[in-house]
């Protein structure tokens, strides 16, 4: 897709470079085992504990319909089920998607779906109804692994209850190949939401101080100088007086200082970046109006960048916006236990955080906001993810062996094209399929969970809750 300057989304370029791939390399040709079957779910159960229900849908019927026709073009006969009313809530009707050639299927009905899913995904992580999904199957989406997403009736939980899954992959580790030949986000799929959380914590920065005269004025701080807070800070351009940009890698850094910073010369906002230091931080924060804590890393709890006490030096009635709220949370805060569900942290934050005599904001599930937009963003960057497992399923004959197709190679992340084996520069396939194998979180091995990143696995009390689950206690 292009704009006037000839630009093109990666995720856009992505998909095409992967369709040139499957054709030149004639994967999609015989001898194909099976049509593969897509089943794409609702997230209309995700975020009632929180009264933020999910609005976005993982992908829309216009990505739906070039899926199919890509594997139509290969004489395949791509299935997509959608689960009724997924897609009502960003403005996408059921008769939208049987338009684009999908077939419709009640949440109720899912465990009598004609032909098993070898794919299964939604935007959000597990509700528990896909505990009765027919397996095995591949599940990719968010997962937001932490003790507080493993309470009783979880849809991890019923997942792994139900062992009706072969792996699940993870939106937030997914990449780490790809991005090379695209020159996109490192992690595309959890980027293109990234950039939605960055504008919308801007916005409620500005909405916080809207009644003031010269909103101007304002000193605000972002910590996390990534995709979200990035976005952050190119919202705020020109709207407020002082804006600071917190970073503890310092390739990032000096990537901030060079693109970034540039664009704000001829702005009314001084822009300046710096090493995240406890100094630093004492410094930047003391009578800020607005703070953005935007500091978190693949899968891992969101870091503690801030205890409770050093908010104090904000000015008084400063605004707090926590986009990392869906792994944990950035507030050091003694009162939360990693048990807590999520309205039970959020709570106590605001809480605490009053007491203080500031304010907090945090809420899941933040780029529901623009449940249109934000679809179509996240459909585009998973599209080539979905069509990559679909292909190694009909290819396989089903999710079982696709998945060891992907553990025949080792998770590894690549940082610059010399590292790339020389079968991966020639064949953007298999460079998804790379993506892919870094995504996977958990998986069912050899009668088995497989605890596959060691993010997750080094925590042991997070360990604990799976291997209780996968056992039925």
């Amino acid at each position: 897709m292009n704009d006037g300057d000839g630009y093109r989304n990666p995720s856009e370029v992505s998909f095409d470079a992967l369709q040139e791939a499957l054709q030149r390399n004639g994967y999609l040709q015989n001898p194909i085992n099976r049509n593969p079957t897509l089943l794409i779910d609702t997230d209309r159960e995700i975020g009632k504990e929180t009264g933020t229900i999910e609005t976005r849908v993982g992908i829309t019927p216009s990505q739906a319909e070039r899926l199919i026709a890509m594997f139509a073009e290969s004489k395949l006969a791509l299935t997509i089920f959608v689960v009724k009313g997924a897609g009502e809530m960003a403005g996408f009707s059921d008769a939208d998607y049987q338009k684009a050639g999908c077939r419709l299927i009640e949440q109720a009905s899912l465990a009598s779906l004609p032909e098993p899913p070898d794919v299964v995904h939604a935007l959000k992580e597990p509700a528990p109804h896909e505990g009765v999904i027919p397996g095995p199957f591949i599940r990719i989406g968010a997962l937001h692994l932490t003790e507080h997403s493993l309470g009783h009736r979880s849809g991890i939980t019923a997942l792994l209850e139900a062992r009706n899954f072969s792996c699940m992959l993870d939106g937030s580790a997914t990449g780490y190949c790809s991005y090379l030949m695209s020159r996109g986000y490192r992690t595309p799929i959890v980027a293109s939401m990234s950039v939605f959380a960055g504008k919308i914590a801007a916005q409620k920065i500005l909405e916080n101080y809207a009644t003031l005269s010269s909103p101007r004025e304002l000193k605000i701080v972002i910590i996390g100088g990534g995709v979200a807070g990035t976005a952050a800070a190119e919202s705020l351009q020109g709207k407020c007086a002082e804006l600071k940009i917190l970073e503890v890698d310092d390739q990032r850094i000096e990537a901030l200082k060079s693109r970034l910073v540039p664009t704000f010369s001829s702005s009314s906002t001084n822009l300046s970046v710096h090493k995240n230091t406890a100094t630093v931080v004492r410094e930047a924060l003391a009578n800020a109006s607005g703070l953005i804590l935007a500091q978190r890393r693949g899968v891992e709890h969101a870091a503690h960048v801030l205890s409770l006490p050093q908010i104090d030096v904000l000015s008084p009635g400063a605004l707090i916006v926590d986009i990392a709220i869906d792994q944990g949370g950035s507030i050091e805060n003694p009162d939360v236990e990693l048990t807590d569900s999520l309205a039970e942290t959020i709570r106590k934050n605001s809480l605490a955080i009053n007491q203080r005599g500031k304010v907090y904001f945090a809420e899941s599930n933040m780029p529901r906001a623009f449940p249109s937009e934000a679809s179509t963003a996240h459909g585009l960057a998973i599209l080539p993810y979905l069509a990559g497992l679909l292909t190694l399923c009909a290819i396989h004959g089903g999710a079982e062996n696709a998945m060891s197709d992907l553990f025949g190679r080792a998770a590894k992340p690549f940082n610059h094209v010399n590292e790339l084996p020389e079968a991966y520069r020639n064949d953007y396939f298999q460079m998804i399929i790379q993506d892919l194998r870094n995504g996977i979180e958990l998986a069912h091995r050899n009668g088995g969970l497989e605890i596959c990143n060691p993010d997750i696995a080094k925590d042991e009390a997070l360990v604990g809750l799976l291997r209780k689950a996968w056992a039925g206690d």
